[in-house]
């Protein structure tokens, strides 16, 4: 997934080499809406699956302990 980030908040991701910057010709620094809506639902679904995964985690460690 990627984001577009505001040239003002730039200096905020110096230290990281997992943003790339674009030209602001380029496509890519052109935001779009629908996609921008589908990254998140994808990252709400994405999270609750994480979430589930440990709490099912939890339960087979509980289950487990018992045996």
């Amino acid at each position: 997934m990627s984001w577009l980030v505001a040239p003002r908040d730039i200096p905020l991701f110096r230290h990281t080499h997992h943003v790339e910057t674009v030209e602001p010709v380029n496509a890519r620094a052109r935001a779009d809406d629908r996609e921008t809506e589908a990254k998140y639902a994808h990252l709400r679904r994405h999270t609750r699956l994480l979430a589930l995964e440990e709490g099912v985690a939890t339960v087979v460690e509980e289950l487990r302990r018992r045996a």
